[in-house]
């Protein structure tokens, strides 16, 4: 019986030996310094209404009073690379819709909460991607306007305020 719980014991102490060796040689791995591989630019528009589109108008959009990201949510990059990202914000302040959200997520710097409209805030910044896969991404911001705590309509719709990040 000793010699039974020993060997579970044991096996108990291996498995979380290698659980641990592997979720840390995952987390520790660094994807690279900036600058190295290829480098890649993404440049998005973000307005309060699709029908106010100055870069990329969407005429024919569905929705033309839902605020976007133009022209596209759906960005493929490079995997090991450098992402570019420019964002032309012109969306107005529309203050939150859900101020429990707004303490726990904090906006883009530089997006100031009291643009006025029509006036253009431009934001850059860079990271490294890692290997191949799928990341799903989305405004945290809740301001949609007409939906429960602003968070529904273009907060959860894919080609709007919600998006994919396709490395490949």
């Amino acid at each position: 019986m000793v010699r039974r719980l020993l060997f579970v014991g044991a096996g108990v102490v291996v498995v979380i030996i290698a659980m641990v060796a592997l979720v840390g040689n995952f987390m520790l791995r660094q994807p690279g310094p900036l600058g190295q591989g290829t480098t890649t630019n993404v440049h998005l528009e973000t307005v309060a209404a699709v029908s106010d589109a100055v870069e990329w108008p969407r005429p024919d959009d569905p929705h033309p009073d839902w605020v976007a990201y133009l022209p596209t949510t759906i960005l493929r990059v490079p995997a090991n690379s450098t992402i570019n990202v420019q964002i032309d914000q012109e969306d107005g302040a529309t203050g939150l819709r859900n101020a429990f959200w707004g303490k726990v997520f904090v906006p883009l710097l530089g997006v100031g909460d009291n643009a006025a409209p029509g006036t253009m805030n431009v934001i850059t910044f860079s990271f490294k991607t890692k290997g191949p896969g799928i990341y799903h991404w989305q405004c945290f911001v809740p301001c949609a306007a007409g939906t429960v705590y602003g968070n529904g309509g273009p907060m959860q719709t894919l080609g709007y305020m919600g998006g994919e990040l396709i490395v490949s």
